[in-house]
């Protein structure tokens, strides 16, 4: 992990810049680059002691608790380190890999400014994978993340400020995509947001030419879904008397049945497996609100029995195990 830059050193190269980046793969947020200063002129060799933080390697081989513990000792035990990223429209008009660059060249030159002034000049610059434009002589390196400390620092910073500030932010202003959790990139669950709710502003467009893909086969697998939820209702007395309402394309009702007293409203959620979480958890409040208006719309204006109890229910179907679970009045 230190036999590069040792090379360097010798050379008479201390002060030595790594940058790094997060987030060329996901569908949504920023790209973030982090360029992180070196002093290797505190290496004592003779004592086999390099004065450099142990566990340092590429982030997505480090769990997120040992990112974050690196990400402060980085912060305290480097000379100095920039952080830069281009937004989803960025990325959207010069692509992502002119994004990156773009990034790299930013956290870069923000570096430099800090260091100048602390009266240190850059000896080096090592880049992960791609060519950026400096006046320092700069070397790019194929999986420099895991071959060099610096770079490996910057991949730390990078990824511990995406996922932890940045992703948690695109949480908070856009409920409902799981931001927290995915950090954007294209996992099923996300995919289906995508699906339910649509782009949101933080979305890279030029990343979305499958949606049309996902939605067809989600309409298919859903379609498959509804068929065995509406067999499943009606062998438990229910009279499925109405499918797939969509009220102003704002809320969608999978089913709409009646027993006894009650106009029921059924969500109904197909997945292979719970691997991923369970169906009705994707039954959020932002998804019920949805269902809601649909069906007070519904009731309003289409129901013919006005004396029926409005109850909202959840189908969950695994095709794995053929279960299917039945939460009645879900959204209480």
């Amino acid at each position: 992990m230190f036999d590069i830059e040792l090379a360097y050193y010798k050379e008479g190269k201390r002060y030595i810049i790594g940058i790094d980046e997060v987030g060329r793969g996901p569908l949504a947020g920023d790209v973030v680059a982090a360029a992180v200063c070196v002093d290797f002129g505190q290496i004592n060799e003779s004592a086999h002691d390099l004065g450099l933080i142990a566990g340092v390697k590429d982030s997505k081989k480090l769990t997120e608790k040992k990112r974050r513990d690196l990400a402060t000792k980085i912060k305290e035990g480097t000379v100095d380190f920039a952080l830069a990223g281009a937004s989803a429209q960025v990325i959207d008009k010069i692509n992502i890999l002119q994004a990156t660059k773009l990034s790299m060249e930013k956290a870069l030159k923000d570096l430099e400014s800090k260091l100048r002034d602390r009266g240190i000049e850059p000896d080096l610059v090592l880049v992960d994978s791609v060519k950026i434009a400096s006046h320092l002589e700069t070397v790019s390196l194929t999986k420099g993340d895991d071959k060099c400390y610096s770079i490996g620092c910057a991949s730390i910073l990078a990824k511990v400020y995406r996922d932890d500030v940045l992703c948690q932010q695109y949480e908070e202003a856009y409920p409902g995509y799981g931001f927290a959790k995915h950090k954007g990139y294209g996992t099923k669950a996300h995919r289906q947001a995508l699906i339910d709710l649509g782009p949101s502003p933080i979305h890279r467009r030029s990343f979305l030419k499958n949606m049309k893909k996902w939605e067809d086969e989600a309409k298919r697998l859903g379609d498959q879904g509804e068929e065995k939820a509406q067999a499943y209702l009606e062998a438990q007395g229910y009279k499925i008397i109405d499918r797939n309402f969509i009220f102003h394309n704002e809320g969608e009702i999978d089913l709409i049945a009646r027993k006894d007293f009650y106009l029921v409203f059924v969500e109904v959620k197909q997945r292979k497996n719970a691997n991923y979480g369970y169906g009705a958890e994707a039954v959020d409040s932002i998804k019920q609100g949805k269902i809601k208006k649909a069906a007070e719309y519904y009731y309003q204006f289409k129901a013919k029995d006005k004396d029926l109890q409005p109850r909202f229910d959840v189908i969950e179907i695994y095709t794995e195990t053929d279960e299917i679970n039945h939460f009645v009045d879900a959204f209480q």
